[in-house]
């Protein structure tokens, strides 16, 4: 807060810097001799220190308005996920605790910490003021979903390149038939025949009993969570640490929650876990990378029950992490990393990750799901010709407000993934991704059976249910209530919510992007998400595509360029793009302003790659969206080709020290040439002094320069005769071999003095 003025009591105390504080009497050194008035000073006091306290404010004012831009700046990394109007509708956190009549230790401590958590948050609308958003960029005025169709996706059919692990005939039920497969083509199921494990005292039992006689024990606190995993993973007990789990039931779950989970949730968990056997009887196959585009249905119940012994650690050979373990090319799957914690407080993120999760178990042990899910992987081999294409660019509407999750309803929603789906989910990350697996917790099941994605691959996950609301983002993120979806489904009980996975470059520089290679691979990328199914192909899908700043978080892409390969994407599939950019009101009015340019001015996607190329040559003299305006209107290639003059010298290299280029000319200015002209003419004047004086001397120094003392030239001028003539010889000789060295010769002593030569050179 801005400093309080002084009172009038200490205004009178304090020495004023413009004189004295007193009034002058006559005859004194008050000037003049004439009596000041006491009212006069004391308005002057006044008036002064009313200037001060105004500076101070100013300046006060200034300091806090420059410490919350640096801190914007500073969260500014990662993408806005925050919508700004809940936000304003919603109170905060302090307000809610406020409300509390009673509050425990843990959460005043939490409540002290929160400050400094938000203040660290890479999400700028976590703390920033809501964004004006002008009606044109508005998700409000987005089509509603009855105005387009659902992309069509593979019917739930038992088919080669389709796995149903349940009865498809209405009702929905569980396979009757078993098939138990122990391979490395098939997940490893904890109730396998297989499946075995080593006890304290070298005996092999069953797993599957050891896990059932441990889930039914009771279990009335997270120690005896603990005890349950750590009875079948005994090989971990002293590598894993479970203490945020521990943390988040003794310091951040309130006593509600705490009832709720071990009296209510845990018990259903426990019994839906123990009908693994009745409902997967048959083994589940792996969606291997550039295996075509499989799928694999499973029922939301199927899920539920294999979520379930995700949270107890269950599934075998899923521990292992090393680059030679036999998933080290799937991600993880058993909770044990999430339940982690290096510090002896649960994470503000940890304890919503929680909380969804309990959401969701909660009401799937409450309510049996009836639908079904359906992953694909979808691989696309075959290059598009980006360079011929003569497709016109597609219908895009921009939204500064609003997200995919909301606003893109019965869309094809994009999934900014790592190529592990699913990224920190299970770990510490709260970004994009992780989010949406926790909100819809039924995609964190496919880090079971499906391998990392490929560069030419992705994932299209079909029916997945919504079950969490939240607010912020990174370290902000919460969880904020329960969602109820109210998608409709289709004729196989899947929600109509299409969600594609396709993972983005990492990059470093803005120059790396703009590498052709890696351009065509981001296009290729997100061509293999965007497509039309082959199945499909008759049928040009109307579906919009719901995306918005893919890879550019903590994987440093820039969001100008990756909306137009989005754009370009959709347009090579012939689909409608929805770009939401979190509360980026300049993105959305460059980016609406180049799709406006392209389609008045018929630009085709080939032009545009052509354009993009053509940037890498002019890119540190002008910024992406100037140049492709200038581009489409015909400008542009008159700055690559000035440019193209210009970088003739700036381009070339330095001369190596081995070999001097005579012809090269470093950039210098007038007066830099004139002393390097003195120095040259010193040199040269000096040489020619040199040579002069070695005339006059030629005997002497030749002997000096062969390393000959004075006493040995001495001896050879006091002997004179026929050793004198064989030493003139001998010098004639070692004169001539040093001009045939100095002139380039291909002699072991030019080879020898090669290094001297060139550093004289440059030198030089």
């Amino acid at each position: 807060p801005a400093p309080l003025p002084m009172s009038e009591k200490k205004l009178k105390q304090t020495t004023l810097p413009f004189g004295k504080a007193r009034a002058s009497h006559s005859g004194g050194s008050g000037g003049s001799g004439s009596k000041r008035s006491p009212d006069a000073d004391a308005e002057k006091r006044s008036k002064y220190f009313k200037e001060k306290d105004a500076r101070h404010t100013r300046s006060h004012d200034m300091e806090h308005k420059d410490k919350e831009e640096h801190d914007d700046r500073e969260r500014g990394k990662g993408h806005s996920r925050h919508d700004s109007k809940e936000k304003d509708k919603e109170p905060t956190h302090h307000e809610s605790r406020a409300k509390s009549p009673t509050r425990s230790r843990s959460e005043a401590k939490e409540e002290k910490e929160e400050p400094r958590l938000r203040e660290r948050s890479s999400s700028p609308a976590a703390a920033a003021a809501p964004v004006s958003i002008p009606d044109k960029f508005a998700a409000k005025n987005l089509p509603a979903p009855k105005d387009y169709r659902m992309q069509p996706t593979p019917p739930v059919q038992v088919a080669k390149d389709h796995y149903v692990l349940f009865d498809p005939t209405p009702p929905i039920r569980a396979l009757k038939h078993t098939a138990d497969k122990w391979d490395s083509e098939h997940v490893k199921m904890p109730h396998s025949k297989q499946s075995t494990i080593e006890t304290s005292r070298n005996h092999i039992r069953d797993r599957w009993v050891v896990i059932k006689e441990a889930l039914q024990q009771p279990m009335s606190s997270s120690l005896d969570i603990e005890d349950c995993i750590f009875s079948y993973n005994s090989h971990y007990k002293r590598k894993w640490n479970l203490r945020g789990l521990h943390t988040f039931f003794t310091d951040v779950a309130t006593s509600e929650e705490k009832n709720r989970f071990f009296k209510r949730i845990l018990p259903g968990m426990v019994k839906l876990a123990l009908k693994l056997p009745e409902l997967c009887p048959v083994s589940i196959p792996l969606l291997e990378s550039h295996t075509g585009c499989m799928a694999l249905s499973l029922t939301q119940l199927q899920i539920a029950c294999l979520m379930c012994h995700a949270f107890f650690c269950t599934f075998p050979r899923r521990n292992a992490t090393g680059p030679k373990s036999e998933y080290s090319s799937y991600p993880s799957i058993n909770f044990n990393r999430l339940y982690s914690s290096s510090s002896s407080r649960c994470h503000p993120v940890l304890a919503a990750k929680l909380r969804c999760l309990m959401e969701y178990f909660d009401r799937v042990t409450t309510k049996k799901p009836p639908g079904v899910v359906t992953f694909q992987r979808v691989w696309v081999p075959d290059q598009v010709d980006w360079v011929d294409s003569d497709c016109t660019f597609c219908k895009m509407r921009c939204c500064a407000d609003g997200t995919i999750e909301d606003d893109g309803r019965c869309m094809l929603q994009v999934d900014f993934a790592n190529k592990f789906i699913g990224g920190g989910v299970l770990g510490h990350g709260a970004v994009q991704e992780e989010i949406r697996f926790l909100i819809n917790p039924e995609l964190i099941i496919s880090r079971l059976f499906l391998e990392k994605l490929a560069e030419d691959e992705c994932c299209i996950i079909t029916g997945a249910e919504r079950y969490s609301d939240y607010t912020g983002y990174s370290d902000t993120f919460r969880w904020k209530r329960a969602h109820h979806d109210k998608t409709p489904r289709d004729t196989f009980e899947r929600i109509k919510t299409q969600i594609v996975a396709i993972d983005a470059l990492v990059f470093s520089s803005f120059r790396a992007q703009l590498d052709k290679q890696k351009l065509d691979r981001e296009l290729h990328k997100a061509y293999c998400g965007f497509r039309v199914p082959p199945s499909s192909a008759k049928k040009t899908p109307t579906t919009p595509v719901a995306t918005g700043n893919w890879g550019c978080g903590a994987f440093g892409g820039h969001k100008l360029l990756k909306a137009l390969i989005q754009l370009m994407a959709c347009s090579e599939a012939h689909r409608a793009m929805v770009y939401f950019t979190f509360q980026d009101v300049e993105l959305c009015e460059q980016l609406s302003e180049i799709h406006t340019q392209l389609i008045e001015n018929g630009i085709t996607v080939g032009q545009m790659y052509q354009f993009l190329t053509n940037f890498k040559q002019v890119f540190k003299h002008t910024d992406l969206f100037t140049f492709v305006m200038k581009s489409i209107k015909g400008e542009a290639m008159s700055v690559v080709a000035s440019d193209n003059d210009s970088n003739e010298a700036t381009d070339t290299e330095p001369p190596t020290p081995d070999k001097p280029d005579d012809s090269f000319e470093y950039d210098m200015d007038s007066d830099m040439l004139a002393e390097v002209a003195g120095i040259e003419a010193s040199i040269a004047c000096a040489e020619s002094e040199r040579h002069e004086h070695r005339d006059r001397h030629g005997h002497r120094h030749h002997s000096s320069d062969d390393g000959e003392g004075d006493a040995d030239t001495a001896r050879r001028h006091k002997h004179g005769g026929k050793e004198k003539a064989d030493d003139d010889d001998n010098d004639d000789e070692k004169s001539k071999k040093k001009e045939e060295d100095s002139d380039g010769s291909e002699t072991e002593g030019a080879r020898k003095r090669g290094k001297e030569k060139d550093t004289g050179h440059h030198k030089k």
